[in-house]
């Protein structure tokens, strides 16, 4: 007989049968072995049996108390986190980002698309008498079908009607077609199609945030102090001799022998990566400007210190363009980079009480950008990120266009987080850089408005190394 899909063959918490009045579709089982492609299961559907040689099995020892959840292993008894408070009396609750060794993300479909969710990631309420980490991991399982293991915290983030911490997990075992009624399909998406399939704006401060933390998990020494390295640039081995170069980089950040073709090949951006000196020190030039991108965007990093290098190596990168506007075009993403009038409506990136970065819209409502300081690594993911090819259907992450997107980011709790963690956040300034909506001043800010921007060529040219090296990185 085969099983009515429109009835979830699991009872809800009062034994109630849950009706799917918009049941979801699973995927070909092909596209469970494809990391470029999103692989979807319905309640009891068909997985393959291992999966990036894990099996997809149930999950025969979950606890069935509450003690049990309490020490069930997959807690990180080593993870050192602070206490998770409330916000104006919101619920706490817990959750997970599932990272799958082959790079793809662990997302579960609501039934019924519950809260306005398509997609999300899961959680649930924290039971007084669970920890966190067991909250989490609980809420994972009875959601997902999946036992998972706690990695580290990925952030507090406000939401509707809770204060929820998500951690980054990885999958130990389970199955997701154990999944609990309140889900009626999972998927595992490809990173870059997370922003496609998310459809809550809760949620894109929990992407954003994931992206960021998807460089450690690719190279777990990312996030490592700079080294002294002896680098031949015209091999991928560390050497000694007359042809190393003195390289201040993170030795996970080594693997970048091929870039200065990827560079050329993916895009016609104003830096001369073919001069008579690229196999001297060009080269080293681009892994330490990378270097120094990705250890600034760090909220304890001190980031003032380390801007006068950053342009500097920019500038010695980028050829003699003097246009004033010029595109940035990536893969997936297309800027435009110019100045920006700060005395009208302008999202902006900043950090501390310093302008980064202004955004305004084009007449076709992409953006421009006016650059002021040189791009630590998560402006330049802010700004690539905002800049995304509309989808033909669904538009930049179901909104219209780039720039309504960008005010949809600006509004967003994580920024509020970005900011006392002292890393870069977005902004938004209706009449202008340091008027407040009743047309008062903001000093700090208002006095900013004179500031000129960044010529635009080093800006393109700190866009294309900051891509272009997590593209050859993340390849690696």
């Amino acid at each position: 007989m085969i099983a009515d899909p429109t009835q979830h063959p699991r009872r809800d918490n009062k034994n109630n049968i849950v009706t799917l009045t918009n049941p979801s579709t699973a995927t070909i089982m092909t596209s469970w072995r494809d990391a470029t492609k999103i692989a979807t299961c319905i309640p009891d559907g068909s997985v393959p049996e291992t999966l990036n040689d894990l099996n997809l099995i149930p999950w025969a020892g979950a606890p069935k108390t509450v003690q049990g959840w309490n020490f069930v292993q997959g807690i990180n008894q080593t993870l050192e986190e602070e206490q998770l408070q409330s916000i104006n009396g919101k619920k706490l609750s817990a959750g997970a980002v599932v990272v799958e060794s082959d790079g793809r993300v662990w997302v579960v479909h609501p039934s019924n698309q519950f809260g306005g969710y398509v997609t999300t990631f899961p959680k649930g309420r924290v039971d007084n008498r669970l920890s966190l980490q067991a909250t989490a991991i609980k809420e994972v399982f009875e959601e997902s079908g999946l036992y998972v293991e706690i990695m580290e915290v990925l952030g507090d983030f406000e939401r509707t009607t809770s204060v929820t911490r998500y951690y980054l997990a990885r999958r130990l075992a389970g199955t997701p077609a154990d999944m609990g009624w309140e889900s009626q399909a999972v998927s595992l998406v490809p990173p870059e199609k997370l922003d496609s399939m998310l459809n809550g704006p809760a949620d894109k401060p929990v992407l954003a945030a994931l992206n960021v933390a998807r460089i450690s998990l690719c190279q777990p020494n990312a996030q490592e102090l700079l080294v002294k390295t002896k680098y031949n640039s015209d091999s991928d081995e560390p050497m000694t001799g007359t042809n190393a170069q003195d390289v201040d980089v993170p030795a996970s950040q080594l693997q970048l022998g091929k870039l200065s073709e990827k560079v050329t090949m993916k895009a016609d951006l104003p830096v001369d990566m073919q001069s008579t000196q690229l196999g001297e020190g060009e080269l080293s030039l681009i892994m330490k400007l990378y270097g120094l991108q990705k250890c600034s965007s760090t909220g304890d990093a001190k980031w003032q210190q380390l801007e006068p290098e950053m342009d500097e190596f920019a500038k010695l990168l980028t050829s003699d363009d003097l246009q004033e506007v010029i595109p940035a075009i990536g893969d997936d993403w297309w800027l435009e980079i110019g100045p920006v009038n700060l005395g009208d409506r302008i999202v902006t990136i900043q950090r501390g009480d310093t302008l980064i970065a202004a955004i305004t819209a084009t007449e076709d409502g992409r953006l421009r950008v006016a650059v002021f300081r040189p791009l630590d690594g998560k402006s330049a993911e802010y700004l690539t990120g905002l800049g995304k090819l509309p989808h033909p259907e669904h538009g930049v992450c179901m909104r219209e266009n780039n720039w309504e997107y960008a005010l949809d980011c600006s509004a967003g709790n994580g920024n509020v987080y970005a900011s006392y963690n002292g890393e870069a956040y977005l902004s938004y300034w209706e009449k202008g850089l340091g008027i407040r909506l009743d047309g008062t001043d903001v000093p700090i800010w208002r006095k900013q408005q004179d500031l000129v921007c960044r010529p635009a060529a080093r800006v393109v040219t700190e866009l294309t190394v900051y891509t272009l090296s997590n593209y050859e990185t993340q390849e690696d």
